[in-house]
Parts: C-alpha cells; sequence; structure tokens
C-alpha cells in the first residue's frame, strides 16, 4: 500500500486494484494533464482526491492523494526541472515568500524558506523560467508520523521540539531524491 492513500484514511490492506478501478469508473478528466482515460482524479471529499495517471506507452500506473489547496503561497523560482518519465510534472525548488519586485536580500530574506514542490500541472507553465520569478502554487504536505527529522545517526539526534523553531527538513536535491521530499 502507498502510505500517502494511507495518510488520507485508506488501510494498508486497501486492494489498490479494486481502488484503480473505482477511480478509472467514477473519476473525470484531470485538466493540463493528457489524453482522457489516462489522467482522472475521483473527488472524496472537499479538497481530497484521487489521481490516477498513466502515461502513453508505458504499463506504470500512479495512484495517490491529491489535495486541492484554495490559497496560495508565493515562491521566487531556484530550479524547475523537468520528469522524463512523466512529460507534465516537474520539480520546483526555490524560496517561499521572496521579497517583492525591486527590492533585494541575500539568500535566505527574513521570512523566507526554502521549498520543493512536485508540481503536477507544469504543462501550464513556459518551458523555461528564469530564476527569481515568482509564482503562486497551492501545497500540501502529508505525513502518518514524523517524531526525527534529522542524519540518520542515533548518536547525533537533537530533540526537535528543544530547537528554537522545531524542525528543519532539508530540501533533498541530489540525483536519489525522492521527488525532493
Amino acid at each position: 500500500m502507498e502510505f500517502l492513500l494511507e495518510c488520507i484514511g485508506f488501510a494498508p490492506q486497501t486492494d489498490l486494484d479494486w481502488l484503480q478501478g473505482r477511480v478509472i469508473e467514477l473519476g473525470e478528466p484531470v485538466p493540463w494533464r493528457g489524453p482522457g482515460g489516462e489522467h482522472l482524479k475521483l473527488r472524496l471529499a472537499d479538497g481530497v482526491e484521487l489521481r490516477f495517471d498513466r502515461e502513453q506507452g508505458q504499463s506504470a500506473v500512479s495512484l495517490l492523494p491529491y489535495y486541492a489547496e484554495p490559497s496560495r503561497l508565493r515562491i521566487g523560482v531556484g530550479s524547475l526541472r523537468a520528469i522524463d518519465d512523466s512529460p507534465f510534472d516537474a520539480l520546483l525548488t526555490g524560496w517561499v515568500a521572496p521579497p517583492p519586485a525591486g527590492e533585494h536580500h541575500p539568500i535566505g530574506p527574513q521570512g523566507a524558506y526554502h521549498l520543493a514542490a512536485w508540481l503536477t500541472d507544469a504543462r501550464r507553465l513556459p518551458r523555461r523560467l528564469k530564476t527569481g520569478h515568482v509564482l503562486a502554487i497551492s501545497v500540501a504536505g502529508f505525513g502518518l508520523d514524523v517524531s526525527y527529522i534529522g542524519p540518520n545517526d542515533a548518536g547525533n539526534r537533537q530533540d526537535f521540539r528543544e530547537l528554537p523553531r522545531g524542525a528543519f527538513i532539508d530540501v533533498l536535491g541530489g540525483p536519489d531524491a525522492p521527488g525532493g521530499c
């Protein structure tokens, strides 16, 4: 079972084939994704959907939760990386809460923080965006239980509740990073 499906209430023993079948049977096309029948959404509750994606010519399928957040977050583009096997998606990194146009601050301006986000509708964007270009995006995070964030070294752990601002989650940007998450 995909742990993100567990985050929205599906039990670990849920039959994924049955769930995919329900989305195919009852879902509706997702705009900005691809040809009909390959990219579907099934609304579960207010703002929560299941997304089914199958790229043309590929047998791999993804079935993931999607949360439609009505508010927007301003992010200054650091990088936008296309994904070879998913042409409608992209990995965006940048600084949230960038300064207003014309104001210059050093990297990491007061109140800003680094963010990586998986864009599921990157087809709507121009092919290239200049560094610093500001986008308004909606983001949502899912988590089962986060009790420790940091190096995988038990001797180095510091209780995140003792940190002045809680936990710091570092952006993963290496070639093995799972979608910047």
